[in-house]
């Protein structure tokens, strides 16, 4: 049955200029603080000032307004308009209201470039009434369902009560919408003769209503369309019409008469998802209330029930915010979606791992996963998860800006962070109490460098080619200082801005300035483009290629087999998902459940969800800065299998940790089976070579590394 909609609608006073209800409370979720067992052992690792630091941002995380960016049409009543009068408005700023956020907008019309250039990229985090099963995103549960509905004047002298009535073969039809479920109906009834105009891809401020306004004219005789168009239109007409669902509701072979229908999120952005469905289970009659007041037809629907959410108190909650592939057409976020899914897996491996692996009295973890395309959306989604008190740590980091957007907000509400995707020398600088990191810094692939592309015991002379910038001119001097650690010179450089098509005049001055070997700290994309005119011209030159997270991938090293450049230039690698001994464990379990190699980012997720459990657990808290403490005092060697004296350097909270060099396999064939995806590479040794103890592993990174005095 329905509910909302009678069967004749007059017209009636315009429902967007009705008052807006308020719900007189946002709702809050202050941070639980767990039990403070934090030894004195534990307390010496933190000065006072980090102490202080992390119990002020704590004490202001638990009421700020955080940033709900809602995607939607800029003039689309009766959803959306940009003076917020549609319903789905309304209902966006009662879901807004009960988690305490600030609604903002992205206003671009329903095409697919809001689709692939907004959401997919991150301009917004949410579309509001989508139907249910959206292929290209995540959705919540349903908030109401409405017909198709059939519209015909009051005064039209015929009653039309289903498909089936003999009148409509011969009545003028409208349907709102080429293929329709009305219109397949009227089809599968051979009356398609009877359809006088098709409606669609009219323009204007009142384009959905057209149908509408035809009926009442006397243009059709009965008008098909989508319920709440259909309804609110019907509503605003002066001449009293009919608005009747259509019946019967559901037609062989699978022809439904209604749409469910959701808010979307983007895949795999759970954190997102869980909120925006408690928000809708706890405020399910206010958002009833604007539907009936805006005349939606509804199908009966009960109230959802999503069950108890609470976590057992010693848990430790971890986000996991990344760029996660969403399934858009993207420009720019699309980058990133191969490394962010790899820590998507690995953050998820690790998370079943630790809770299988400890005692019944161990802290399990929550991961909880949050999608970023872009800095701003990763700063929205983690800005929410720790307003909210969802949360005891971070993790990401993966893509440009993400990594100082998260160790920003960490800090302020006193919470770690561990990056695992940004080698930025900049980000280190900023020495943040509560920042660790996993992936290596820039100054330690630099140094990596200097060792693995060195030719001989003789000094040699290197050619430096790096991105626009201050980022690239940090990334200039630390090239030269690992350069000159082992023995050598920077003869020459050149500063270039990302995507340059053509590199030949700066492989001519590099040999012109007798170099023995080009440092390209370029991303992937433009790695290969100048590697390989390299080689196509024919220069001796040896490459040196800056180990971008996306070049420690299966996919990376296929693609330089495929296109043929740099097969022959060894590559540098976090993490090698062919390794035996105490490695070979973690590498066969990762693909035993994803079916995929356990990649370089993939184990840095890993390794960072791995030491905050251990934290947790070795201080019996998941306190900020009794994590914090603890970090420093875990064995990430064993948890993250690498051999070595595996830990956070207390300086400057960097992993001190080896790297693999890695060789192209030219005869490797590229398929879809994981022993063809394994293949694509293979190990050649470690950085550095010979025994792993401390010094050793300082030699990469620890020369310039800044002392933060933590």
């Amino acid at each position: 049955m329905l509910r909302g909609a009678n069967a004749t609608v007059s017209t009636a006073q315009d429902p967007s200029t009705a008052r807006r209800p308020r719900h007189p409370t946002a709702l809050r979720h202050p941070r639980g603080t767990a039990a403070r067992r934090l030894g004195a052992t534990y307390l010496t690792l933190l000065v006072s000032l980090t102490l202080a630091t992390l119990s002020t941002g704590a004490a202001q995380a638990t009421d700020h307004a955080w940033e709900l960016r809602v995607c939607a049409a800029p003039d689309e009543m009766p959803f959306s308009n940009q003076a917020e009068e549609g319903f789905e408005n309304r209902i966006a700023d009662i879901l807004a209201d009960e988690l305490g956020a600030r609604l903002t907008y992205d206003w671009t019309a329903f095409t697919s470039d809001l689709i692939n250039l907004h959401f997919a990229e991150g301009a917004c985090d949410v579309i509001m009434g989508v139907p249910d099963g959206f292929e290209k995103g995540l959705n919540t549960i349903t908030y109401y369902q409405s017909p198709y509905v059939l519209v015909y004047r009051a005064d039209a002298g015929f009653d039309i009560d289903d498909m089936d009535d003999p009148d409509l073969a011969d009545l003028r039809l409208g349907v709102q919408g080429l293929g329709i479920p009305p219109h397949e109906a009227l089809r599968q009834r051979r009356l398609i003769d009877r359809v006088a105009r098709i409606y669609g891809g009219e323009e204007g401020k009142d384009r959905l209503g057209v149908v509408v306004r035809d009926v009442a004219s006397g243009a059709i005789d009965v008008g098909f369309g989508w319920g709440p168009v259909m309804a609110y239109y019907a509503a605003l007409s002066p001449v009293e019409l009919v608005v009747k669902p259509v019946e019967p509701a559901f037609d062989f072979p699978s022809i439904f008469q209604y749409i469910p229908m959701t808010v979307a999120v983007r895949r795999n952005d759970v954190a997102m998802q869980e909120r925006l469905n408690r928000a809708i289970v706890a405020r399910w009659d206010d958002i009833q209330a604007v539907l009936r007041e805006y005349r939606v037809p509804l199908m009966d629907m009960p109230a959802p029930f999503l069950g108890d959410f609470t976590l057992p108190p010693t848990t430790l909650r971890v986000g996991v915010v990344i760029p996660m592939p969403t399934g858009g057409r993207t420009f720019v976020a699309g980058v990133n979606d191969l490394v962010g899914n790899a820590a998507r897996m690995g953050a998820l491996q690790a998370e079943g791992v630790v809770n299988q692996s400890g005692a019944a009295t161990d802290r399990d973890v929550r991961v909880l996963l949050a999608s970023s395309p872009s800095a701003a959306a990763a700063t929205r989604a983690a800005d929410a998860m720790l307003a909210l008190g969802e949360v005891d740590a971070l993790v990401g980091g993966v893509g440009a800006g993400q990594a100082e957007a998260l160790a920003e907000l960490a800090a302020a509400h006193g919470v770690p962070f561990v990056n695992i995707g940004s080698p930025s020398l900049a980000l280190r600088t900023e020495c943040r109490p509560t920042t660790f990191h996993v992936q290596p810094s820039a100054g330690a692939y630099l140094d990596a460098m200097a060792r693995l592309y060195r030719n001989g015991t003789a000094p040699q002379r290197w050619y430096v080619v790096y991105p626009e910038g201050g980022e690239g001119e940090e990334l200039l001097a630390r090239a030269t200082l690992a350069a000159a650690t082992v023995g050598d010179v920077v003869a020459g450089s050149r500063a270039v801005q990302p995507g340059r098509p053509v590199y030949f005049d700066l492989l001519d001055e590099a040999k012109s300035l007798g170099a023995d070997t080009v440092a390209v700290l370029l991303d992937a994309a433009d790695q290969l483009a100048l590697i390989g005119q390299a080689e196509d011209d024919g220069y001796t030159l040896r490459m040196a290629p800056f180990p971008d997270p996306v070049t420690q991938t299966r996919e990376f090293l296929a693609s330089t087999n495929r296109y043929g450049v740099g097969k022959d230039v060894p590559r540098i690698q976090l993490w090698e998902p062919t390794l035996g001994s105490a490695a070979a464990d973690m590498n066969e379990r990762f693909a035993a459940r994803w079916g995929q190699p356990f990649d370089a980012p993939a184990w840095a997720a890993y390794e960072a969800v791995a030491v905050l459990t251990a934290a947790a657990r070795l201080t019996d808290s998941a306190d900020g800065a009794a994590l914090a403490a603890a970090l420093l005092e875990v064995d990430a060697g064993s948890l993250g299998g690498k051999a070595g004296d595996v830990g956070f350097r207390p300086s400057d909270h960097e992993l001190r940790q080896p790297m693999y060099v890695v060789s192209v396999n030219r005869n490797a064939q590229w398929g879809t089976t994981l022993s063809q995806r394994l293949a694509a590479g293979r190990l050649v040794g470690t950085l550095p070579e010979g025994p792993l103890g401390a010094a050793e592993l300082d030699a990469l990174g620890g020369v310039g590394a800044p002392d933060c005095g933590f």
